[in-house]
């Protein structure tokens, strides 16, 4: 799997339809670039896109790790890592 591939996905389940969650620019527009705060979920939303990946790519997160991805493009390393153990 490529990372382009990886990053498909993640946008996939960023773009699965939620309860009450409005992201705040469309998911066609996010790109490895785009700061994850930028994307606009909130606690709850992230806590479901948490889990959504996990299930996903079978890997753990630690909730504390993700404080410290600034960008989808770190997000994607973070899977590809975890992926890999």
């Amino acid at each position: 799997m490529t990372r382009d591939d990886t990053l498909d996905i993640l946008k996939g389940l960023l773009g699965r339809p939620q309860s009450d969650v409005q992201l705040k620019m469309p998911v066609a527009s996010i790109t490895g670039d785009t700061r994850i705060d930028e994307i606009g979920l909130d606690s709850l939303a992230i806590l479901d896109f948490v889990y959504d990946v996990e299930d996903r790519f079978q890997i753990q997160i630690e909730i504390a790790d993700l404080v410290a991805l600034d960008r989808v493009n770190d997000l994607v390393a973070y899977v590809e890592a975890r992926r890999a153990v």
